[in-house]
């Protein structure tokens, strides 16, 4: 499911080929089963994916991989945190902040990270439902509201 979740997410013509209402259920499986035959994923994804192209429902595959990985991690007594950053974070800070983490929440942190240069620094962590914004863009438009109050 990673290998599937990592070619969804890296491949903008695959993403906008389950996203498109266009293309024939057929095509798609077709497409697919090439795809999962030069990966090598195994024949009972195959067959799930062919299962939602054939109920026209495979524009809704990252969001099940996603729910998929968050049950994973709630029945392995894990916690997913999607860490966003202004660049990429070395070991050392990764570690720092997952120990940081896994004391917030009581359980074992599964880092997702993502970079996203409009942030500009610091960071942004969701944490099942919590969220929490230690980005520069965050707390300057913290900074813009306060002064519009205050105005």
């Amino acid at each position: 499911m990673r290998d599937l979740q990592k070619m969804l997410e890296s491949s903008g013509d695959l993403k906008r080929a389950i996203a498109s209402r266009i293309l024939d259920k057929n095509e798609v499986e077709k497409a697919f089963e090439v795809l999962f035959k030069e990966a090598g994923f195994d024949d009972l994804t195959g067959k799930f994916i062919k299962v939602l192209s054939q109920n026209r429902r495979i524009d809704i595959l990252p969001e099940i991989i996603k729910a998929f990985f968050e049950l994973l991690a709630e029945k392995n007594g894990e916690i997913n945190a999607e860490v966003t950053t202004a660049a990429a974070m070395t070991k050392e800070e990764n570690a720092k902040l997952a120990n940081i983490l896994t004391k917030i929440s009581g359980k074992k942190v599964r880092m997702l990270e993502k970079q996203d240069a409009k942030i500009l620094g610091g960071f942004k962590v969701k944490l099942g439902a919590r969220m929490l914004d230690a980005s520069i863009a965050g707390k300057l438009e913290r900074l813009r509201v306060e002064l519009e109050k205050s105005a």
